[in-house]
């Protein structure tokens, strides 16, 4: 597709007869970027419930397609490119080089973050340690767990560690999962980067999310230039 490494592209939801305006919705894909022939997405999809009536509105439109059907699709969109040889390169800056890479996920937010990781992973960049924390409400909840949990335990990839964190679970946890919001105390217990110029953090998640780990990460000495989501 040529889409470069932690990029998305927008599907789009056309306006309906009723007056429905048109959606879109950003996607990273999680497929490798030199997969020929079809690209692969995560796309979570939210039921109609007493919660939340309308349900996921693009999530509930994609599952009414068929194979054959076209969407329309724009892109690259996205602030950051992930270049290889431990580059990372944030839209209209000049290109950075970090040794530390912190990735902070929630929910459905993990595909971009993923996408990074296993890009490392799959290139065997050790000149580059990465420390993922991915929270969710239940175990239930995880994204791509598999996936994660293979690069987590491969020992060929020392360089390259992944927790989850659940907020809603009942019930008894192992190694690699905990219990708890994210806070700077957990990150610090599970080794995550400390502020230095070759050290970067990526969010993605909820806009509160984000944006509470993002300060956090500031008033914990984290240089708001290297922090990003």
């Amino acid at each position: 597709m040529g889409l470069p490494t932690s990029k998305h592209v927008i599907l789009f939801k056309p306006a309906g007869a009723n007056g429905e305006k048109a959606v879109g919705r950003k996607y990273t894909p999680v497929s490798p970027i030199n997969q020929k022939g079809t690209i692969d997405f995560v796309i979570k999809c939210y039921p109609q419930c007493e919660e939340f009536p309308n349900g996921g509105v693009m999530g509930r439109y994609l599952e009414t397609l068929n194979v054959g059907d076209k969407i329309l699709m724009e892109g690259p969109v996205g602030r950051l490119t992930y270049m290889g040889n431990c580059m990372i390169h944030p839209t209209g800056k000049t290109p950075l080089r970090i040794t530390k890479l912190g990735l902070i996920a929630g929910g459905s937010g993990i595909t971009p973050l993923f996408s990074i990781m296993d890009a490392i992973y799959r290139a065997r960049e050790n000149c580059i340690d990465v420390k993922m924390l991915y929270s969710n409400k239940t175990l239930d909840d995880i994204l791509l767990r598999s996936e994660l949990d293979t690069i987590n335990s491969d020992a060929s990839a020392p360089n390259i560690s992944v927790t989850h964190t659940l907020t809603r679970e009942q019930r008894d946890l192992a190694a690699p999962l905990i219990k708890g919001r994210v806070s700077i105390e957990m990150l610090q217990q599970l080794g995550f980067p400390e502020p230095s110029p070759e050290t970067l953090y990526i969010l993605c998640g909820p806009r509160p999310f984000n944006q509470a780990c993002k300060e956090m990460l500031i008033s914990a000495g984290h240089a708001a230039g290297n922090v990003f989501g």
